[in-house]
């Protein structure tokens, strides 16, 4: 028995012998003979006139969602474009005397890679512009004018949409670590909120660019809702105080009758 455990001892050592001498000649073998120096290049171009790009769940960097077609959202195309421009919804309201304000709908959209992709989502209006002309040195001002409200002849000339609030993300700047204040990129309108014109000339500034500050390279996003978060929710049934259609105490309504203001929304670049 005793020789047999020294036979079993001795073999054990010769093993682990062997590991370290391969160890050893491995080392040897990866000594450097010689180096080489070479180089992967590559040039952007900036995208086409056409291009028309994808919309960004705003609050994300690559999510794309697709704006219900049937909500009357706009878009441009070109490096520089707006990617998304939202359409205010306020639905079937009851009429009342006096000066009224009502809430908007939420827009709706579509997941493409959903497992069912004809599922609505919904969330506050917004809008997204696009910057990839690849110059860090030239901004952009996002502007809006709408004309009266009307159907046919007939006009409601004091009623108006209201811009009461706005989010702004970003799909570079929000992801940096630390993030980037964005207020220190971008400026909105007040905080006091806006009002769309319906004159169908005077221009109201959304979005834009600070003096010297780019976004190349990214998508920005204005949500109408300070309270907008990315992961709520929301349902159809909810409604966005962000926008609100004011009434005028003086128009006179006719009850049944869709009256239409048609936005048009100016993405301009800074020279």
């Amino acid at each position: 028995m005793g020789e047999l455990k020294m036979k079993k001892t001795i073999i054990a050592t010769a093993l682990l012998s062997t590991v370290v001498v391969s160890s050893f000649a491995g080392v040897a073998s990866a000594a450097e003979v010689g180096t080489a120096t070479t180089k992967g290049s590559v040039q952007f171009k900036t995208p086409g006139d056409e291009e028309e790009g994808k919309v960004i769940k705003p609050g994300e960097d690559e999510e794309e969602i697709l704006p219900d077609p049937d909500g009357g959202g706009g878009s441009s195309k070109g490096a520089l474009r707006i990617q998304h421009a939202a359409a205010f919804k306020f639905g079937i309201v009851d009429n009342v005397n006096g000066t009224k304000k009502y809430p908007a709908q939420m827009e709706a959209y579509t997941k493409p890679n959903d497992a069912d992709p004809a599922k609505k989502y919904y969330m506050p209006n917004f809008v997204q512009v696009t910057d990839e002309r690849g110059d860090i040195t030239k901004g952009w001002t996002l502007s809006v004018t709408g004309d009266v409200f009307k159907n046919g002849t007939d006009e409601l000339k004091q009623t108006k949409i209201l811009l009461n609030e706005q989010k702004h993300t970003n799909t570079v700047f929000d992801f940096q670590t630390p993030a980037t204040d964005l207020t220190t990129i971008l400026d909105g309108f007040d905080a006091k909120g806006t009002a769309i014109s319906t004159d169908g000339k005077t221009s109201v500034e959304i979005l834009k660019t600070k003096a010297g500050k780019s976004t190349t390279g990214s998508q920005t996003s204005s949500v109408f809702n300070t309270s907008y978060d990315k992961a709520t929710e929301y349902a159809e049934t909810d409604r966005n105080a962000g926008v609100e259609l004011q009434k005028g105490n003086l128009d006179i309504i006719e009850v049944g009758k869709v009256y239409e203001s048609t936005l048009t929304w100016t993405l301009s670049e800074a020279l």
